[in-house]
């Protein structure tokens, strides 16, 4: 069964305009992690809409693998591996995306997804 994996709800992230990097960091811990080229294009496909299933298709799509060839079983693997050490991180979760909620610095949930504050 394919699970739908969303980013976890205390993580801070920066991505660069072209999605070829992405910043990373559970704020439960104190180190972030660079991601770059396919490990933040998995990162970005992580929207808690797609499956695994969904996310290894797209990235097997941009390297060109054809559906049951070798390269996308590798490509799945690969997938499979990556969304287990970020869950393993704290970064990802299994479930669909939030209602468009928010937690700010004080556990406190805001809606919908949009900054707090008088400039907001």
């Amino acid at each position: 069964m394919a699970r739908i994996w969303r980013r976890a709800r205390r993580v801070a992230e920066v991505v660069s305009d072209d999605g070829e990097r992405a910043a990373v960091l559970n704020v439960d811990t104190t180190r972030p992690i660079v991601l770059t080229g396919s490990a933040a294009r998995i990162w970005c496909l992580v929207d808690g809409r797609r499956t695994d299933d969904q996310i290894h298709a797209e990235l097997g799509s941009d390297y060109g693998a054809e559906p049951g060839t070798a390269l996308d079983e590798e490509i799945g693997r690969e997938v499979s591996r990556f969304l287990a050490e970020l869950a393993s991180r704290r970064l990802i979760e299994e479930g669909p995306a939030d209602e468009g909620l928010a937690e700010d610095a004080f556990g406190e949930t805001n809606s919908p997804r949009h900054p707090v504050g008088p400039d907001a």
